[in-house]
């Protein structure tokens, strides 16, 4: 039978989450019934595979019933159905275990169906005296202090009381903290999409954003709050002054903001850094490695204790480009392992070819080249890049001359290419194509000659949008440039 949704969430537990879920299955208190219980431990047994023979809807229906009857497959449904509902409830448990704080607000709500007056004060000042040295981590945190006070308030006002209580003013400031900063947050969402995707931005994001002069300087300086203001200046202005203050609120910060917020906001350095890199600062490329360094050390780049691939190759791209080779090298040994088993090998092959052509040790690389699964378009397209790269700068002609021709084509017949990327590694075919037919035409040209051609080149690329590796073909046109003068 198909996959259930339930075994496609157990699929994504790691061992620590399956063996909580097994505790849950088999505790007294949550009372799970029997059948439910035993297809539980029977998952939990053959986890992570679930594979037909031991999972599938035969081996289920001798585990649950008596005999095997098809009459019985939508009983065997029916149980992965509440199962799956039980593990819901499960994780929402988990969480409040792990996370206490953010059950407060249901206590206050049902100590007051109770009319439990001294319970719900008691509770509400020590929720309350612990959210005001409590760190906003995120703006799940605002939130949580938000409904606790909503709910101590409406308490406080269904018993009349005259007597001072902090509730209402607590709940209009943590409704100013929780506006802002998820105002700000998406704000900055909102504005980073329309700068990536211009097309997709809809209405101007511009008006919606929230006028921050109006808010109080205590509100704005709240270090979260304060965070996302810095990012706001970064996307709406490319501000230098706001991208230093966001590293440096990081650095003082960042084991008290949580693992989502912490990933956001250094994405939003390091894809201020690239934009500065790309636009000519090269300086920036020093604080992106810092960056990819900090959130290694802050465990922020692993999903389900597996670093992605493409992180992997974009921290080996600053690095070489630093020219960092020995911690390169390191690095790409330290953390093959962590890769996910889909793209280790060629994730590994492709970017240690990546540090052996940084080394010129082009022999090398083309080796490991050859030993990339072109199956993977990803892989494909950056390594027949570099052995271009590699033949053009070894003056391996007749190399050269063929990858040109099966490159093109490859670009032009796979449906697996996108567009974009099509467009422009057919434009760095092209042009390292002119590049290499001026090289072969220097031999009998003046040199006046070669270099107005070689200043035509250089202006077409220059005036050409999107182009791969441009960086690498101004080079190669600089050192021919050079070459004439000799």
């Amino acid at each position: 039978m198909k996959q259930p949704i339930l075994t496609q969430l157990l699929s994504n537990f790691d061992r620590s989450d399956l063996e909580n879920w097994r505790e849950y299955l088999v505790s007294p208190f949550f009372r799970v019934p029997e059948k439910l219980r035993l297809l539980g431990l029977h998952l939990h047994e053959h986890w992570p595979d679930f594979s037909p023979d031991t999972c599938g809807k035969l081996a289920i229906q001798s585990l649950l019933f008596d005999s095997v009857n098809p009459s019985e497959s939508q009983k065997i449904y029916d149980a992965f159905s509440q199962l799956y509902k039980l593990t819901l409830q499960f994780l929402a448990h988990h969480h409040l275990q792990k996370h206490p704080q953010h059950f407060v607000h249901v206590q206050l709500e049902e100590l007051s169906k109770k009319n439990a007056a001294a319970q719900v004060e008691k509770l509400y000042r020590e929720s309350h005296a612990q959210q005001q040295d409590h760190f906003i981590g995120e703006s799940k945190d605002a939130l949580i202090q938000l409904l606790s006070a909503q709910q101590a308030t409406e308490w406080f006002a269904r018993q009349q009381q005259r007597h001072h209580d902090s509730s209402r003013v607590d709940v209009l400031n943590a409704t100013d903290q929780y506006y802002l900063l998820t105002r700000l947050k998406y704000s900055c969402e909102w504005l980073n999409r329309r700068n990536i995707l211009p097309a997709e931005a809809g209405p101007d994001p511009m008006q919606h954003l929230p006028d921050l002069e109006r808010w109080s300087s205590t509100l704005r300086s709240l270090p979260l709050i304060r965070m996302y203001e810095s990012v706001l200046g970064m996307l709406r202005e490319d501000d230098r002054e706001a991208f230093r203050t966001l590293v440096q609120l990081l650095a003082q910060y960042d084991a008290q903001i949580s693992v989502n917020e912490a990933s956001a906001l250094f994405a939003y350095a390091q894809n201020f850094c690239i934009r500065m890199v790309n636009s000519g600062e090269q300086q920036y490329l020093e604080d992106l490695f810092m960056l990819y360094g900090e959130t290694l050390r802050l465990d922020l780049l692993h999903e389900n204790g597996q670093l992605d691939h493409r992180q992997y190759k974009n921290i080996v791209t600053v690095g070489l480009r630093l020219q960092k080779f020995d911690w390169v090298g390191t690095f790409l040994e330290t953390y093959r392992e962590e890769l996910p088993d889909q793209y280790r090998n060629n994730a590994y092959l492709y970017n240690l070819a990546s540090l052996r052509y940084a080394e010129q040790r082009y022999g090398e690389a083309l080796s490991l080249l050859q030993e990339v699964n072109f199956t993977d378009v990803y892989y494909h397209l950056s390594a027949k890049t570099m052995m271009l790269k590699i033949y053009f700068e070894r003056e391996e002609d007749e190399a050269l001359e063929h990858l040109l021709v099966t490159f093109r084509m490859f670009l032009q017949r796979n449906k697996e290419v996108s567009t974009y990327q099509r467009d422009i590694h057919l434009n760095l075919v092209r042009f390292t194509k002119k590049l290499y037919q001026l090289r072969l035409s220097s031999f009998r040209l003046q040199a006046e000659e070669s270099g107005k051609r070689l200043a035509k080149l250089q202006q077409q690329l220059a005036e050409t949008k999107n182009v791969a590796n441009v960086s690498w073909l101004e080079e190669q046109v600089g050192r021919m440039i050079e070459l004439l003068s000799f």
